[in-house]
């Protein structure tokens, strides 16, 4: 007969991206100068999927040590996002928590920052994510990354603006 699974089955694809902003010498804040940009960070399904609350609990984000001590980031509801100033790129650790088992997915973002100098919003690098896991009866239980693909960012959500941050 049909197989049947004994525990919820969770399938989905999952963006995450960056866009950043060059501050520009004149417009930097007199006692952070050091910070060159703004960036934001999100996590997010593309556009016509379900949302990512729908299965995942939460995002554990952790940035690079120059953070310390802010840097890792709990994120408990959407939208799941980063806003910060900062100077370099770096790659992101994030762990992604589905439903109340706590099962959890790693995975590494590259944040990419705009390296013209323009000063406007600009995508960064995004990393898909097409996660399966669940199993069936009397089978070992499997939790996969089906594939993980880095692109240029081209599903930048429509509400992100880093100009008012």
């Amino acid at each position: 007969g049909k197989k049947q699974w004994y525990q919820r089955r969770v399938r989905g694809r999952v963006i995450i991206g960056n866009v950043s902003k060059y501050i520009p010498a004149d417009q930097r804040d007199k006692h952070s100068d050091q910070f060159t940009y703004k960036w934001l960070l999100y996590v997010r399904t593309p556009p016509g999927d379900p949302a990512l609350e729908t299965f995942v609990s939460k995002v554990v984000v952790k940035l690079d040590p120059s953070y310390i001590p802010n840097d890792i980031i709990e994120l408990t509801e959407a939208p799941f996002e980063v806003r910060r100033r900062g100077w370099g790129e770096f790659p992101v650790q994030l762990k992604l928590f589905f439903g109340h088992d706590d099962r959890e997915v790693d995975v590494t973002h590259h944040l990419t920052l705009d390296t013209t100098f323009s000063g406007v919003q600009t995508p960064g690098s995004e990393t898909i994510v097409d996660i399966e896991f669940g199993c069936y009866q009397n089978e070992m239980p499997r939790n996969r990354i089906s594939d993980i693909k880095r692109t240029n960012a081209r599903t930048v959500p429509a509400n992100v603006d880093l100009s008012k941050s």
